[in-house]
C-alpha cells in the first residue's frame, strides 16, 4: 500500500519584526534588541489514507492474505492548520577589563506560544488535550572573553560559555493536533481477529468508523515537552596573516538536554531482550491505554552531547570572499 508519510505538504507563512539598539556609556557598549514573529502553518499529512497492508509470509503475500491493515481517515483528509507566535529579547554589555581583555556578558529571553486542540475526540483521556502547554519560556545567560595577545593586534583568543535554546519544531504538533481533535484518525486492524479487505481494497468510511472503536492509533504530547537546550562552551583563535587574510580555529563542546523524541507508550515490556533490544507486547490487557492500539507520545527527555573542531579562512579583495 501507500507509505504512511506520503503524500506530505507543509506551507508556513511567517512575518517577523525585530530591532536592536546600541548605546555607548563610558567604557561600556550596551546592546538591546527585541523580536516578534507570527506564523501560520497549513499541513497536509494523510497518513495511511490509501491503506498499508502487512503480510506474515511470502506465501500470504502471493495469496493476498494480509495479517494487518493500517488505514487513516478523517473529515479533512489529513489537512490541518494552526498558528503560533514567538517573541524574544536580549541585553548585552561589552567592557574592557584590563589590558587587551574585553568582557562580554548578557542574557536572552525567548517565549513561544503553542497551539492546542480545540476539542478532544477521546473524552475518557482528558490529558490528551490538557498535556498541551500554552507557552514555553527560556532564559539564556552568556559570558565570553576576548584577548588580543602581542603588540601587533593581529591575533584574538576568544572563550565563551552560555545557555542556548532552539524553538520547538512546530511540525511535531501537526499530528497530535489533528488526531486529538478528531480531524484525522488512524487504525490498525488485526486480520486474525477481524475481517480485513484484501489489497488494494480498503475499509469504507462506515467500516472504518466501526473498526475505530477498538483499533484506533493516536499521537499525543507529553506535559514535559519543552524547548531543547544546551550548555555550550567554546575556545577559539583568530590570526590575521595580512590585512586581507584571516585564519581561525575553534573548538566547541555542548551538553544537550530536553531534546524531543517519539515513544510508543502503549507497549508493555515482556522482561527479556534479543541482544540489547527489549521485547514488547502490543496487545497486553495491562497496557497503559487498553482501549487504544498504538499511542505515540512526543516527549522531551532525550540528552546528548556535541563536539566540533573547525578551521576556517576569510579573505577579501575589492569586496569580500570567505571560505571554511
Amino acid at each position: 500500500g501507500q507509505s504512511e508519510f506520503l503524500p506530505g505538504r507543509t506551507r508556513e507563512a511567517k512575518w517577523q519584526a525585530r530591532n536592536s539598539l546600541t548605546k555607548m556609556a563610558n567604557r561600556h557598549q550596551i546592546k538591546f534588541g527585541a523580536s516578534y514573529m507570527s506564523a501560520q502553518v497549513d499541513n497536509l499529512f494523510p497518513r495511511e489514507l490509501a491503506g498499508q497492508f502487512f503480510f506474515r509470509t511470502a506465501q500470504d503475500f502471493l495469496t493476498n492474505r494480509p495479517s494487518r491493515l493500517d488505514q487513516g481517515y478523517g473529515p479533512t483528509l489529513g489537512l490541518n492548520s494552526f498558528r503560533y507566535r514567538a517573541r524574544g529579547a536580549f541585553l548585552q554589555d561589552s567592557v574592557p577589563v584590563f589590558g587587551t581583555v574585553t568582557l562580554h556578558y548578557g542574557i536572552r529571553f525567548d517565549a513561544q506560544s503553542l497551539p492546542s486542540p480545540v476539542a478532544n475526540a477521546y473524552p475518557s483521556h482528558p490529558e490528551f488535550r490538557t498535556n498541551f502547554a500554552d507557552e514555553t519560556e527560556s532564559w539564556a545567560p552568556r559570558l565570553s572573553l576576548a584577548w588580543a595577545p602581542g603588540r601587533d593586534g593581529r591575533s584574538v583568543v576568544r572563550w565563551g560559555v552560555g545557555r542556548y535554546y532552539n524553538p520547538l519544531p512546530m511540525i511535531l504538533y501537526a499530528g497530535p493536533l489533528a488526531e486529538v481533535t478528531g480531524l484525522f484518525n488512524r487504525i490498525s486492524v488485526d486480520c486474525s481477529r477481524a475481517l480485513c479487505p484484501t489489497y488494494p481494497n480498503i475499509l469504507s468510511p462506515e467500516e472504518f468508523a466501526h473498526a475505530a472503536r477498538t483499533s484506533s492509533n493516536v499521537t499525543i504530547v507529553s506535559p514535559d515537552l519543552d524547548v531543547p537546550g544546551s550548555l555550550r562552551t567554546s575556545l577559539g583563535l583568530e590570526r590575521w596573516l595580512n590585512p586581507a587574510m584571516c585564519v581561525a580555529v575553534e573548538a566547541v563542546y555542548a551538553r544537550i538536554d530536553h531534546a524531543p523524541r517519539l515513544v510508543q507508550v502503549n507497549a508493555v515490556p515482556l522482561g527479556f531482550a534479543y541482544g540489547n533490544l527489549p521485547v514488547y507486547e502490543l496487545q497486553s490487557p495491562t497496557r497503559r491505554y487498553p482501549d487504544l492500539q498504538t499511542v505515540r507520545m512526543h516527549v522531551g527527555d532525550a540528552q546528548g552531547s556535541y563536539r566540533a573542531l573547525t578551521v576556517s579562512t576569510q579573505g577579501s579583495a575589492q569586496g569580500a570572499l570567505g571560505a571554511t
